[in-house]
């Protein structure tokens, strides 16, 4: 029905074409909001859908420049060492979710390790 013309409706049912304007102006003022509601929701699920991406290549590049971190039995501190080379370049808290470590745990290595020794 939307490749038909609002005169070409009109000539197949027989009101008048201004009668099916009307009809059409009345259906689409009560549903706009529909319209603009499903699009909202496909522009949301569109920015959630992004920022998916953004972080699975993220997490990609990541496990390519330190394949090891997989491996079963690597210490903690090496990963909190591949962290701290690279914040700045990815989110602390989805580096240590890729790396299998807690934040809390990195943050408190980060200043018992890196904090200037006494002396």
């Amino acid at each position: 029905m939307k490749d038909r013309t609002i005169a070409l409706v009109a000539a197949s049912y027989d009101p008048r074409a201004q009668t099916v304007g009307n009809w059409v102006a009345r259906y689409k003022k009560e549903h706009a909001g529909d319209h603009d509601h499903k699009k909202a929701s496909e522009s949301a699920e569109i920015a959630k859908l992004w920022a998916e991406n953004r972080e699975l290549r993220q997490e990609n590049e990541l496990c390519e420049k330190s394949s090891h971190l997989a491996c079963e039995g690597t210490p903690a501190t090496e990963r909190y060492e591949l962290i701290n080379w690279e914040e700045g370049y990815y989110p602390v808290s989805s580096m240590c979710r890729w790396a299998e470590v807690s934040r809390s745990g990195y943050y408190s290595w980060r200043e018992t390790d890196l904090s200037p020794s006494p002396g």
